[in-house]
Protein backbone atom coordinates (compact mmCIF):
# COMPACT_ATOMS: atom_id res chain seq x y z
CA UNK A 1 0.00 0.00 0.00
CA UNK A 2 0.78 3.96 -0.90
CA UNK A 3 -0.30 6.70 1.27
CA UNK A 4 0.84 9.07 -1.07
CA UNK A 5 3.18 10.93 1.43
CA UNK A 6 6.53 8.63 0.52
CA UNK A 7 5.78 5.72 3.05
CA UNK A 8 4.62 2.25 1.77
CA UNK A 9 3.37 -0.78 3.73
CA UNK A 10 3.61 -4.34 3.78
CA UNK A 11 0.32 -5.38 4.53
CA UNK A 12 -1.88 -9.17 4.42
CA UNK A 13 -5.53 -9.13 4.11
CA UNK A 14 -7.01 -10.35 8.15
CA UNK A 15 -10.78 -10.03 7.18
CA UNK A 16 -12.83 -9.67 4.17
CA UNK A 17 -16.91 -8.70 3.54
CA UNK A 18 -18.38 -7.14 0.56
CA UNK A 19 -17.91 -3.89 2.25
CA UNK A 20 -15.02 -3.89 4.47
CA UNK A 21 -11.51 -5.33 4.74
CA UNK A 22 -9.12 -5.34 7.58
CA UNK A 23 -5.17 -5.40 7.15
CA UNK A 24 -2.40 -6.48 9.04
CA UNK A 25 0.58 -3.87 8.53
CA UNK A 26 4.11 -6.07 8.48
CA UNK A 27 5.94 -3.93 7.47
CA UNK A 28 6.82 -0.31 6.35
CA UNK A 29 9.50 1.62 4.31
CA UNK A 30 9.82 5.44 3.43
CA UNK A 31 11.11 6.69 0.21
CA UNK A 32 12.56 10.21 0.05
CA UNK A 33 11.06 13.11 -1.77
CA UNK A 34 13.57 13.50 -5.22
CA UNK A 35 16.38 15.85 -5.11
CA UNK A 36 14.09 17.28 -8.15
CA UNK A 37 10.76 18.52 -8.22
CA UNK A 38 9.00 18.93 -11.51
CA UNK A 39 5.64 21.26 -12.17
CA UNK A 40 4.24 20.77 -15.29
CA UNK A 41 2.45 23.21 -16.82
CA UNK A 42 0.47 21.64 -19.72
CA UNK A 43 -1.54 23.47 -22.62
CA UNK A 44 -4.93 21.61 -22.38
CA UNK A 45 -4.50 19.25 -25.58
CA UNK A 46 -7.07 16.54 -26.53
CA UNK A 47 -8.50 14.91 -23.59
CA UNK A 48 -6.65 11.39 -24.32
CA UNK A 49 -3.43 13.24 -24.71
CA UNK A 50 -3.38 14.90 -21.27
CA UNK A 51 -4.81 11.65 -19.47
CA UNK A 52 -1.54 10.39 -21.05
CA UNK A 53 0.92 13.38 -20.02
CA UNK A 54 -0.14 13.01 -16.69
CA UNK A 55 -0.45 9.46 -16.44
CA UNK A 56 3.25 8.75 -17.62
CA UNK A 57 4.50 12.25 -15.63
CA UNK A 58 3.41 10.51 -12.29
CA UNK A 59 5.42 7.40 -13.35
CA UNK A 60 8.22 9.41 -14.29
CA UNK A 61 8.35 11.26 -10.75
CA UNK A 62 6.03 14.36 -11.34
CA UNK A 63 5.91 16.92 -8.42
CA UNK A 64 2.93 18.99 -9.88
CA UNK A 65 0.25 19.18 -12.80
CA UNK A 66 -1.26 22.65 -13.51
CA UNK A 67 -3.55 21.76 -16.53
CA UNK A 68 -3.96 25.90 -18.47
CA UNK A 69 -6.21 26.76 -21.18
CA UNK A 70 -4.19 28.19 -24.01
CA UNK A 71 -5.22 30.85 -26.79
CA UNK A 72 -4.38 27.68 -29.22
CA UNK A 73 -6.27 24.75 -26.82
CA UNK A 74 -8.54 22.66 -29.44
CA UNK A 75 -10.10 21.88 -26.02
CA UNK A 76 -10.92 23.99 -23.52
CA UNK A 77 -12.35 23.25 -19.74
CA UNK A 78 -14.50 25.96 -18.40
CA UNK A 79 -15.76 26.40 -14.67
CA UNK A 80 -18.28 23.96 -14.99
CA UNK A 81 -16.38 21.06 -15.80
CA UNK A 82 -13.69 21.85 -13.85
CA UNK A 83 -14.47 20.35 -10.73
CA UNK A 84 -15.28 16.91 -12.24
CA UNK A 85 -12.03 17.05 -14.50
CA UNK A 86 -9.94 17.55 -11.57
CA UNK A 87 -11.32 14.43 -10.03
CA UNK A 88 -11.02 12.21 -13.67
CA UNK A 89 -7.24 13.28 -12.94
CA UNK A 90 -6.92 12.90 -9.95
CA UNK A 91 -8.10 9.24 -9.97
CA UNK A 92 -5.58 8.96 -13.21
CA UNK A 93 -2.51 10.00 -11.03
CA UNK A 94 -3.54 7.54 -7.87
CA UNK A 95 -3.81 4.55 -10.75
CA UNK A 96 -0.50 5.84 -12.28
CA UNK A 97 0.88 5.84 -8.66
CA UNK A 98 -0.36 2.42 -8.22
CA UNK A 99 0.93 0.83 -10.85
CA UNK A 100 4.33 2.37 -10.71
CA UNK A 101 4.81 2.07 -7.32
CA UNK A 102 5.80 5.50 -6.86
CA UNK A 103 5.16 6.55 -3.21
CA UNK A 104 4.31 10.64 -3.64
CA UNK A 105 1.38 11.55 -5.11
CA UNK A 106 1.57 14.33 -7.51
CA UNK A 107 -0.31 17.91 -6.78
CA UNK A 108 -2.84 18.70 -9.04
CA UNK A 109 -4.52 21.98 -9.84
CA UNK A 110 -7.91 22.63 -11.89
CA UNK A 111 -7.78 24.12 -15.17
CA UNK A 112 -7.16 27.72 -15.34
CA UNK A 113 -5.99 29.73 -17.71
CA UNK A 114 -2.15 30.51 -18.49
CA UNK A 115 -2.78 34.17 -17.41
CA UNK A 116 -3.79 32.99 -13.55
CA UNK A 117 -1.22 30.39 -13.39
CA UNK A 118 1.51 32.31 -14.17
CA UNK A 119 0.73 34.83 -11.95
CA UNK A 120 0.26 32.09 -9.28
CA UNK A 121 3.56 30.89 -9.89
CA UNK A 122 4.99 34.53 -10.07
CA UNK A 123 3.33 35.00 -6.24
CA UNK A 124 3.98 31.39 -4.89
CA UNK A 125 6.78 31.84 -1.91
CA UNK A 126 7.50 28.33 -1.09
CA UNK A 127 10.06 27.89 2.34
CA UNK A 128 12.19 25.27 0.38
CA UNK A 129 13.55 27.84 -2.27
CA UNK A 130 15.11 30.18 0.97
CA UNK A 131 17.65 27.49 1.45
CA UNK A 132 20.81 27.72 0.20
CA UNK A 133 21.16 24.32 -1.74
CA UNK A 134 17.59 24.77 -3.14
CA UNK A 135 17.88 25.85 -6.97
CA UNK A 136 14.47 26.86 -8.97
CA UNK A 137 14.42 27.27 -12.85
CA UNK A 138 11.34 28.43 -15.36
CA UNK A 139 11.48 26.79 -18.79
CA UNK A 140 9.13 26.56 -21.84
CA UNK A 141 9.52 23.92 -24.49
CA UNK A 142 9.66 26.14 -27.99
CA UNK A 143 11.31 24.13 -31.28
CA UNK A 144 13.18 27.24 -32.64
CA UNK A 145 14.68 27.93 -29.08
CA UNK A 146 18.19 29.30 -28.90
CA UNK A 147 19.39 26.51 -26.23
CA UNK A 148 18.71 23.23 -25.83
CA UNK A 149 17.59 21.49 -22.86
CA UNK A 150 21.28 19.81 -22.73
CA UNK A 151 22.89 23.06 -22.86
CA UNK A 152 20.71 24.63 -20.30
CA UNK A 153 21.54 21.50 -18.39
CA UNK A 154 25.31 21.48 -18.78
CA UNK A 155 25.49 25.45 -17.75
CA UNK A 156 23.92 24.25 -14.54
CA UNK A 157 25.28 21.68 -13.52
CA UNK A 158 27.74 23.02 -11.62
CA UNK A 159 26.01 24.72 -9.15
CA UNK A 160 26.08 23.04 -5.69
CA UNK A 161 28.55 20.09 -4.12
CA UNK A 162 29.16 16.90 -5.11
CA UNK A 163 29.27 16.28 -1.27
CA UNK A 164 25.35 17.21 -1.32
CA UNK A 165 23.07 16.86 -4.30
CA UNK A 166 21.29 20.52 -4.70
CA UNK A 167 17.53 20.58 -4.91
CA UNK A 168 16.05 21.61 -7.60
CA UNK A 169 12.53 22.36 -8.29
CA UNK A 170 11.75 23.15 -12.25
CA UNK A 171 8.53 24.16 -13.74
CA UNK A 172 7.93 23.27 -17.39
CA UNK A 173 5.92 24.57 -19.34
CA UNK A 174 4.10 22.59 -22.29
CA UNK A 175 1.97 24.66 -25.05
CA UNK A 176 -0.82 22.46 -26.58
CA UNK A 177 -0.80 20.98 -30.21
CA UNK A 178 0.06 24.54 -31.88
CA UNK A 179 1.68 25.64 -29.26
CA UNK A 180 1.73 28.72 -27.44
CA UNK A 181 1.59 32.10 -28.96
CA UNK A 182 3.40 35.09 -29.10
CA UNK A 183 1.45 36.59 -26.42
CA UNK A 184 1.63 33.53 -24.35
CA UNK A 185 5.26 33.36 -25.13
CA UNK A 186 5.74 37.01 -23.86
CA UNK A 187 3.75 36.90 -20.91
CA UNK A 188 6.11 33.22 -20.19
CA UNK A 189 9.23 35.35 -20.37
CA UNK A 190 7.72 38.04 -18.22
CA UNK A 191 6.94 35.64 -15.59
CA UNK A 192 10.59 34.09 -15.74
CA UNK A 193 10.65 31.33 -18.04
CA UNK A 194 13.65 30.68 -20.76
CA UNK A 195 13.11 29.18 -23.92
CA UNK A 196 15.16 25.85 -24.76
CA UNK A 197 14.20 22.92 -27.31
CA UNK A 198 14.82 19.23 -27.33
CA UNK A 199 16.79 18.97 -30.60
CA UNK A 200 16.33 19.03 -34.29
CA UNK A 201 12.51 17.22 -34.31
CA UNK A 202 9.22 19.15 -33.64
CA UNK A 203 7.93 16.69 -30.75
CA UNK A 204 3.55 16.27 -30.18
CA UNK A 205 3.08 17.63 -27.03
CA UNK A 206 2.51 15.03 -24.62
CA UNK A 207 5.58 13.64 -26.03
CA UNK A 208 7.56 16.60 -25.82
CA UNK A 209 7.06 17.13 -22.27
CA UNK A 210 7.66 13.16 -21.42
CA UNK A 211 10.79 13.15 -23.05
CA UNK A 212 11.82 16.59 -21.13
CA UNK A 213 10.85 15.14 -17.87
CA UNK A 214 13.24 11.80 -18.57
CA UNK A 215 16.21 13.96 -19.46
CA UNK A 216 15.83 15.87 -16.05
CA UNK A 217 15.52 13.08 -14.36
CA UNK A 218 18.35 11.21 -15.40
CA UNK A 219 20.35 14.62 -15.09
CA UNK A 220 19.24 15.73 -11.80
CA UNK A 221 16.56 13.54 -10.44
CA UNK A 222 16.20 10.09 -8.71
CA UNK A 223 17.60 7.98 -11.88
CA UNK A 224 21.07 9.21 -10.93
CA UNK A 225 21.09 9.14 -7.37
CA UNK A 226 18.36 6.61 -6.26
CA UNK A 227 16.72 7.04 -2.83
CA UNK A 228 16.81 3.75 -1.05
CA UNK A 229 14.33 2.91 1.02
CA UNK A 230 14.37 3.27 4.84
CA UNK A 231 12.71 0.77 6.65
CA UNK A 232 11.09 1.49 9.60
Amino acid sequence: MLDGQGHCYWATIASLSKDHATLTIASQCYVPLSPLQITLVQGLSAADHMDFSLQKGVELGLHRFIPVNCERSVSRIDAARSESKLRHWQKVAQASCMQSANPWLPHIHQAQDLGSALDWMSSKTDASTTKSSTFTYRWMLDPYANQSLNEMLSSNSQRGTTAQIPNRQVSLLVGPEAGLSDQEVNAAKRAGFESIHLGPRTLRTETAAMAAIAVLQAAWGDWSQPASPRWI
